[in-house]
């Protein structure tokens, strides 16, 4: 058997990796592991052997995998849903192969280092720009050492770098035979706690041959610039100002150059039903560490091999220009921070716009036979009900009459105009400016006029506080605090309404020229009716100051404000759930047709038999 033939399990190989060694890397997970962490983000990854697991929040209640299972090993629970007797599963997977609504699958996938590769090589030139490569981890790498040295022998072949990421706990010699190849560039190597009787009681075993295995690494000339030292810091478990103390001097003993220190987070500590080890698992709160203490230990760590002695004055103005440096450089990237962060509201603004416009794809319908959830959840039906419709039963009109009613909802990411008659819509459109729109532009403006970036949060508070469409109508004044572009420094500026009348009427008049183009394509009698009428508006961007005067200006009809307009279409919505027989139009029974041979044949699995 070749090199290339081996295989291993594989929980999953991760792209896009940024915190497992430089650049951008391709983190495969090996499964095994000897120790059992209390804390362990991924304890699918302990057994080296292959699993089983269950998500019961996506059974469908089929009961396919009952009556397929060969050791009648599978059962359902009227509480928890899918139940495995591990003891009687042999894992042939053979239920996982048939579930496609995987709530049963296995967790790895056996993989060669020929299939581990070709997943890597396709973001070969993302580690070139960066410097990146392929990190090995686990589970514990060490665990499949001549695979893992086999895999580092081809990565060299096709120009990769590889990073090891160990526990340290192994064979020592196979793990400085790995980390000596030319082609791997870092060991990043975790400490989970300095003291024994800690790490035992917290990871089921000794760290005396972890210590040994890194001090042998550290003395070694090929491998000591390669060491990356990590430690999880966990509240209550190694955070201890002792600990870390004994860290630092451990590290400076043994001549370690690089050390990190990783907060804690249990975002990874739920998981699906497994069979792990019986452990208690840790939840950790590191919102409380005190950062002074570990930033001191480690800086003298670093700087014990500075000679004082031999540092004047001119060196060590030198040392504060540099620090001087090191903070502005940090205020850079707290300000770029700032920035990004606005970047992904504006993502989620646009994602917000994009499935308002999906759910107006009324056509694929059928398509939706592939998604049980609302099947799970209990469903035996399901309605759709267009925006305005609701907004219209929500504001109390009487829409079943025979006579015309215009409404405009303006939500958050779009605004919904219809003419609705005898139950149901006449005409109607969309578009995607509402409450959103109006902030970013109101951010964009201020950014552009007074050099100032403000968040999505002070843009919200200058809509509700300042803006207005119409001028001399109000006159407000709002002082707001932001990054300046000129100075890179912290700035405020006072804002008054009319700062913002240009940007706030710009899109009240795109707002305002939609709601016209309907009503001019509305049928006669039904426009007449509209006059008479007027226009309702609904949604929370219709609060805005002197947005219904300017579209009543627009429209030359008179234009309302709907009583409590936040909450129209959801009291609409279930209403027409009463009303939605007498409707014609914007009110449908969306049920997927596969349903129903599935709700008169399904298998209960909770009847009694």
């Amino acid at each position: 058997m070749s090199n290339q033939s081996a295989s291993v399990l594989v929980g999953s190989i991760q792209k896009f990796s940024v915190e497992d060694g430089p650049g951008i890397r391709t983190t495969v997970f090996l499964k095994g592991c000897p120790l059992s962490c209390k804390w362990c983000h991924n304890p699918e990854m302990i057994d080296a052997g292959q699993q089983l697991i269950s998500s019961p929040n996506n059974c469908i209640g089929c009961g396919h995998c009952i009556q397929i299972c060969p050791q009648n090993a599978i059962s359902l629970d009227p509480e928890k849903g899918i139940y495995i007797d591990r003891n009687t599963c042999n894992v042939c997977l053979k239920c996982a192969k048939e579930c496609y609504a995987q709530a049963l699958r296995p967790v790895a996938k056996e993989m060669t280092i020929d299939e581990i590769l070709a997943t890597a090589e396709q973001d070969k030139r993302f580690y070139d720009h960066t410097g990146g490569g392929i990190t090995v981890s686990g589970g514990e790498m060490l665990t499949h050492a001549d695979f893992v040295g086999s895999l580092i022998n081809e990565a060299a072949k096709r120009g990769i770098h590889v990073c090891l990421d160990t526990s340290g706990f192994g064979d020592g010699k196979a793990l400085q035979k790995l980390a000596r190849k030319e082609n791997v560039t870092d060991i990043l190597y975790d400490m989970k706690a300095i003291d024994d009787e800690v790490h035992q009681a917290y990871t089921g075993v000794s760290n005396k041959r972890i210590l040994e295995n890194l001090r042998m690494l550290a003395d070694d000339p090929e491998t000591s610039e390669k060491l990356w030292l990590r430690m999880p810091l966990v509240q209550g478990v190694n955070d201890t100002e002792e600990i870390i103390r004994r860290t630092g001097e451990f590290y400076q003993e043994i001549g370690v150059k690089k050390v990190n220190l990783l907060p804690y987070h249990n975002l990874g500590i739920s998981k699906e039903q497994l069979d792990l080890p019986d452990y208690v698992e840790i939840s950790a709160d590191v919102t409380d560490f005190t950062l002074e203490t570990t930033l001191t230990v480690v800086s003298n760590s670093l700087l014990n091999e500075v000679d004082t002695d031999d540092l004047t004055s001119g060196d060590l103005g030198s040392l504060s220009d540099s620090l001087g440096k090191l903070t502005d450089a940090m205020d850079q990237l707290m300000d770029g921070s700032s920035q990004l962060y606005d970047g992904l509201c504006t993502l989620l603004d646009s994602c917000g716009q994009l499935s308002d416009g999906v759910d107006q794809l009324t056509d694929g319908l059928d398509q939706l036979s592939s998604n049980s959830s609302a099947l799970n959840a209990g469903a035996k039906q399901v309605f759709l009900v267009d925006e305005p419709v609701a907004a219209a039963l929500g504001a109390g009109l009487q829409i079943r009459q025979p006579h015309g009613c215009m409404v405009v909802d303006i939500g958050g990411g779009s605004t919904d105009i219809a003419v609705i008659s005898m139950g149901g819509r006449v005409k109607a459109a969309s578009l995607p400016v509402a409450g959103n729109a109006f902030d970013n532009c109101i951010a964009q403006y201020v950014q552009e006029k007074f050099q100032i970036a403000i968040g999505p949060l002070t843009a919200e508070q200058l809509k509700k506080q300042v803006a207005c469409c119409t001028k001399s109508e109000f006159e407000g004044v709002m002082e707001v605090r932001g990054h300046s572009w000129e100075t890179n420094l912290p700035a405020r500026r006072v804002v008054y309404t009319r700062d913002l009348y240009e940007p706030v009427q710009e899109l009240a008049a795109r707002i305002a020229a939609a709601a016209r183009n309907v009503l001019e394509s509305t049928p006669p009698e039904l426009a007449a009716d509209v006059s008479s009428t007027g226009v309702l508006l609904t949604g929370g961007g219709s609060l805005l100051r002197g947005l219904a005067s300017y579209i009543a200006g627009e429209l030359h009809t008179d234009v309302a404000i709907a009583p409590d307009p936040l909450n129209c279409v959801a009291r609409g919505t279930a209403i027409s759930l009463s009303e939605g027989k007498y409707l014609t139009a914007g009110f449908r029974d969306a049920t997927p047709k596969s349903w129903n041979k599935r709700l008169n044949h399904t298998y209960d699995p909770f009847s009694a038999e």
